[in-house]
Formats: C-alpha cells, sequence, structure tokens
C-alpha cells in the first residue's frame, strides 16, 4: 500500500485549499470587488461542486479509470487558474473561478475512492492518510498569512500555482488499482436509487446539506470577520492553522471512535458542536483566547462528520457504486450546502454580519435533529 505517496497527495491537494479557502476572499476584495459579488465568487466555488463531483463520479464508475480523471483534472485546473492574471473583471474572474474549480472537483471523490481500494479491508485506516491532507493545509495557512503579511494578498496566486503543479505530479507515480469486482454480497440486492430512497440516506444528506451550509460563513467571510476585529493576517492564518491542527490530531483517531461508536452518533455529536460553536463565534470573537478553543471544536465539526459521511457512504451503498456515492456526499455537502451558504451570507452579510453565525448555528442544530430521529444502521433496516 502507498502510503506516502497518498499521503503527500492529500498534503499538496489541501496545501492548495489552505492558500485558497481562507484567502481567496480577501484576494477578491483586493481586486475591487463589492461583498455581494464575493460571495457569488466563493458560491461558484461551490457551485461547481453541484455538477462536476457527479458528471465525474458517473464517468469514473463507467470507465473504472479514476486515477486518468484526476490527472486530467489537476492538469486542466492549473491551465485554467494561470488565466487569473488576465481576469480583470467580475465575469472574466467567475470564469475562471468556475472552469478551475469544475476540474479541480473531478479529484477529491475519486482520490477517497482510490484511497480506500488501495487500503481494502483496512478501510478504518482511511484517517490516517487523510490527516496529511490537513497538515498541508495548516502549512499553507501559516506559511500564507506569513507571505501576504509581508508582501501582499496579491502574491496569493503564485503560491496556489506552485502547490498545483506539485499535485499534478503525484499522480503519476501511482498506478490504476485493478477494477472493482462487483461481487458484493451484503449490498448486492440494493442499487444506488434504491439506497438514495431510504430515510436514513436522505437525513444523511440533509445534514451533510445542513453542515456545510453552517460552514459558509466561516469559509467565506471569517477571514474578513477578524480583520474587521483588528487581528492581523497572520493572526488570522494562526486561528485557521489551530482548527486544522485540531482538525489532524482527530484524523489519528477517527478509526478507534468508528469501531467504537455508530456513524449516527458520530454525526449527531459533530453536529451539536458545531451549533455551540458558531454560536460562541458571533459572541465572542474579540477574546482571541475563546476564538482559539472555539477553533479547536473544528476536529469535530469537520474531522469526524467527515470521517463518519465516507464511512456512511461505504455501509450504506455497493461497492459497484462508490464512486457516485462519494460524488454525490460531495456534491450534497461541498457543492449544493456550500454554495447557497456563501451566497446567502455574502447577501446577509453587511447587514447582519455576526448575526450571520446565528443562522449557521441553527442549520448545524437541524440537521443534528434530521441525524438523531432518521438514521440508524443499514442492518436495523434490512431487519
Amino acid at each position: 500500500m502507498p502510503y506516502w505517496r497518498l499521503s503527500s497527495f492529500y498534503f499538496s491537494y489541501f496545501f492548495v485549499a489552505g492558500v485558497w479557502m481562507p484567502f481567496c476572499a480577501l484576494y477578491f476584495a483586493d481586486q475591487g470587488f463589492a461583498t455581494a459579488q464575493i460571495g457569488l465568487l466563493v458560491a461558484m466555488i461551490s457551485i461547481t461542486r453541484i455538477v462536476a463531483p457527479n458528471l465525474w463520479g458517473w464517468l469514473a464508475d463507467k470507465t473504472q479509470r479514476r486515477m486518468a480523471i484526476v490527472k486530467l483534472g489537476l492538469i486542466c485546473s492549473l491551465a485554467i487558474f494561470s488565466t487569473i492574471y488576465v481576469s480583470d473583471s467580475m465575469v472574466s474572474m467567475l470564469l475562471v473561478v468556475m472552469g478551475y474549480t469544475f476540474f479541480l472537483n473531478a479529484v477529491m471523490s475519486q482520490f477517497d475512492v482510490l484511497t480506500l481500494r488501495f487500503l481494502a479491508d483496512q478501510h478504518a485506516k482511511y484517517g490516517a492518510i487523510r490527516l496529511w491532507g490537513s497538515v498541508g493545509f495548516v502549512v499553507a495557512v501559516l506559511a500564507a498569512g506569513w507571505l501576504f503579511d509581508i508582501f501582499s494578498i496579491a502574491v496569493l496566486p503564485q503560491v496556489l500555482i506552485a502547490g498545483l503543479i506539485v499535485a499534478a505530479i503525484i499522480p503519476w507515480t501511482l498506478k490504476e488499482p485493478e477494477p472493482e469486482r462487483h461481487d458484493d454480497t451484503t449490498h448486492s440486492r440494493r442499487g444506488f436509487v434504491e439506497t438514495l430512497r431510504k430515510p436514513a440516506t436522505i437525513a444523511f444528506l440533509v445534514a451533510v446539506f445542513l453542515v456545510q451550509i453552517s460552514h459558509a460563513p466561516y469559509y467565506t467571510f471569517f477571514s474578513i470577520y477578524l480583520e474587521n476585529n483588528g487581528y492581523t493576517r497572520t493572526e488570522i492564518g494562526l486561528l485557521w492553522a489551530f482548527a486544522v491542527l485540531a482538525e489532524v490530531a482527530m484524523f489519528t483517531q477517527t478509526h478507534r471512535l468508528l469501531r467504537c461508536f455508530s456513524v449516527r452518533l458520530l454525526m449527531f455529536v459533530s453536529l451539536s458542536v458545531a451549533a455551540l460553536r458558531w454560536t460562541g463565534t458571533a459572541l465572542l470573537a474579540e477574546y482571541l483566547w475563546i476564538l482559539l478553543l472555539l477553533q479547536t471544536l473544528h476536529a469535530f465539526t469537520f474531522a469526524v462528520f467527515h470521517a463518519a459521511s465516507v464511512d456512511f457512504v461505504r455501509q450504506y451503498f455497493p461497492k459497484r457504486s462508490q464512486g457516485q456515492a462519494q460524488s454525490m456526499l460531495n456534491a450534497t455537502g461541498f457543492g449544493a450546502g456550500a454554495a447557497l451558504g456563501a451566497y446567502g451570507s455574502g447577501l446577509l452579510w453587511d447587514e447582519w454580519g455576526m448575526l450571520t453565525y446565528y443562522l449557521a448555528g441553527a442549520a448545524a442544530a437541524i440537521g443534528a435533529l434530521a441525524i438523531w430521529y432518521y438514521v440508524y444502521p443499514p442492518k436495523a433496516e434490512t431487519n
């Protein structure tokens, strides 16, 4: 099992995310875009996740050429993002963001499936590999925050392109695994569509949708929110990094949590913690030490929820449609939920500001209730 090559890919891919996600809003603001335009640009990152993962997931399941799709997605996203230097209007910037993310969103769902394929019956060790993505994110936000304080936010494209180049090279060192043999006896009679119709699956998708809506004000305006409260870009990078360090630590333990607790309980706790986190962020942003404590809750609101979600897909969906199922997970949460949340945050931020985080907390609480009342183990449903 190519542990270090898989881990290196997660590191480089999420290094790119660590440069982009916390600082793209500041970059767009530096380029002269208004708050509503920034909300739309950030929403576009997520809108492409609605269509792209499902399209690429269907193609990957059809062709069983997942690694080829990963390579294509990275090369095309790199080429398109490089045109950002000549994008000087809202329309051109929107096209760059749309094209770049459309191809980049082909990558992670399929790489998750490939990683689980490489792991075979050691699937619980997924977290030990995925944590390197979180390490890459931490390195990126710390390094980028420091660089942007010394130089300016205008150098963001150069840093991101460097990360994309490294990410694009690594898949060429990995071989395409053997195509999946569809001899799954446990789920052989449970088709993809049939699984989607189950109340537990619907509740799961609602929760995935709502957890990303709840994170949207954080991903879109947290850096601006902090800057408005007097924090430097180095401190902003530190706060982002602190959250991901907690995420890294938790990913080292998710395999134990998944062995000891049900995905239902893990997702319910994660969503409940998210409601607490966003409420605290709205109330106590002026206290650095409290924000640092709240950022550690990212260990639950992202790491535990993500690991439990991936395992939910593994448990509930047949192997022959794992690519589509993982893509649907990303499209529903990181796509539809994040897009609606980012765009809605952009519309509300000027008038509501920190109050937007109260809505985020409410969304997480509703998701927790959906999980608690409707999600039960697959065996319980089939008895």
